[in-house]
Parts: C-alpha cells; structure tokens; sequence
C-alpha cells in the first residue's frame, strides 16, 4: 500500500501539483506555519488538475 502512495504521490507532483496539495490529496497534515495559517488551496482548480492528472494515469496503465 505504501508503494501505491509514493506513486501516486510522485506521478501527481511530476504533473503539476505541488508537495503541499499532494499532502492535502492523502490526508497529511503539514508541520509547517505557513501551511497551517497562510495557505488557502484553490479548490476548484486543484480538482481540475487532479483530475486531468488522473486522466494521464489512466492513460498511461492502460496502455
């Protein structure tokens, strides 16, 4: 199962999410100030590119 989350997580960051959203996709809770105080995702537009991102990894087991 953690094999799956390290990919999952890789493939997400190679296509264009960053660390934090990944972390925020699997449930983990950063340490860091700023993410716990300053940061407001875009929700609407992270799901967007999630979800073009799993259209890619469809793609890419499929074939």
């Amino acid at each position: 199962m953690n094999e799956l989350r390290d990919f999952y997580a890789t493939f997400m960051v190679r296509h264009g999410l960053i660390r934090e959203e990944v972390d925020l996709l699997q449930g983990r809770i950063s340490k860091s100030i700023f993410v716990r105080h300053y940061w407001s995702p875009a929700i609407k537009e992270l799901r967007h590119r999630v979800f073009k991102a799993l259209q890619e990894l469809k793609q890419t087991t499929l074939s």
